[in-house]
């Protein structure tokens, strides 16, 4: 079973490649490697937090709060390249998004189901944008203390936004309607996220042998790993919603 379910990822999630002629996703790959890759190149001193890992063990420690301690030591460099890395992310995970609207396109029209105006859709995904980045910091905050609940949530919190960028349902409407239809694909979708990054972890373990080698390149291969697993996941997404839709798309491999 694992093996057919493996044939089935590597044809549809892992190929992130297939979309239409292929130029777009290869556009989004390497604008979101770009844009990864280059935090690995700022100046040291933007990613140094020796002092603060120093203030935290002190901390930790301490009998008693002092002044001296309330005063967490980051400096404008630390500042930034926090800064830098939580907009990067954001950049990532919308860019993602759209390409999985592109990928719920590309299979209705394979289909031959309708998709809404290509305008109309880049209007909902310019509000969708407006949206999570109002909401991306209490959600991130949310997500490390309810991490548990998180987890289980992501089969339905994937939908959510595919459904909006479908254009079958309003904002509001899509988060009660993907609720209510992932219930009974919820294990199929969850399974699919689980495999996926469990092979993605072996993936990034197997790059960080080349570490030892070469640090300029692990840092490349690295961020090409974690950019191609975002698409991969942008692309699953877009296959769940398709599942919730009772729409026959998935190949052969798949059926059951």
């Amino acid at each position: 079973m694992f093996f057919v379910n493996l044939k089935m990822w590597a044809g549809n999630y892992f190929n992130i490649d297939k979309l239409g002629k292929g130029i777009v996703s290869k556009i989004i790959l390497i604008f979101m490697l770009c844009i990864k890759a280059a935090l690995n190149f700022l100046p040291p001193e933007y990613s140094d937090f020796s002092q603060f890992y120093v203030w935290f063990r002190n901390i930790m420690t301490a009998e008693q709060m002092t002044d001296e301690l309330a005063v967490i030591p980051l400096t404008y460099e630390n500042w930034m390249f926090l800064f830098l890395t939580v907009l990067v992310l954001y950049i990532c995970i919308m860019t993602s998004l759209f390409y999985s609207g592109l990928v719920l396109r590309d299979l209705r029209s394979k289909n031959g189901r309708e998709n809404i105006p290509l305008s109309v859709f880049l209007g909902r995904f310019i509000i969708l944008c407006l949206v999570f980045s109002v909401i991306f910091i209490p959600f991130a905050l949310l997500a490390v203390y309810l991490l548990i609940l998180f987890l289980l949530a992501i089969p339905i919190m994937c939908t959510i936004p595919v459904c909006y960028l479908s254009g079958d349902k309003g904002f509001f409407a899509s988060i009660g309607d993907s609720a209510r239809r992932t219930r009974g694909f919820y294990i199929l979708i969850l399974r699919d996220i689980t495999g996926t990054y469990v092979i993605y972890m072996l993936l990034g373990f197997l790059v960080s042998l080349v570490s030892y080698l070469s640090g300029t390149a692990y840092a490349i291969i690295h961020s090409f790993l974690d950019v191609w697993y975002y698409m991969c996941f942008a692309r699953i997404c877009a296959y769940a919603y398709t599942y919730t839709q009772s729409i026959r798309i998935i190949n052969k491999t798949n059926k059951s």
